[in-house]
């Protein structure tokens, strides 16, 4: 869940890195969300390859009132596995 603190309008592009433990692969089912007061949920579904960077597309974030949560999980199960995410502004 991103959700900023104090007033703040970030539109953002996010990318994501699957990271597994040394000498492992893996895949990883994300889904985000966004939500935000007065509008639809907008959902869309990634599929994200070890050692590759994906595009996770654009969104728009503001405090309390437009938020992202992200959810997933990765194929097979691995404990460590680190989803890296990166969130470019825009202005």
């Amino acid at each position: 869940l991103f959700d900023p603190l104090g007033w703040l309008q970030l539109d953002v592009t996010l990318t994501a890195t699957l990271i597994p433990p040394e000498g492992a692969s893996a895949k990883a089912f994300v889904d985000i969300e966004s939500v935000a007061e007065g509008a639809d949920k907008v959902m869309k579904s990634f599929v994200i390859i070890s050692g590759e960077t994906a595009d996770l597309g654009d969104w728009q974030v503001d405090s309390g009132e437009h938020v992202l949560i992200l959810r997933g999980r990765t194929e097979p199960p691995l404990a460590g596995t680190v989803l890296s995410i990166h969130a470019e502004t825009r202005g």
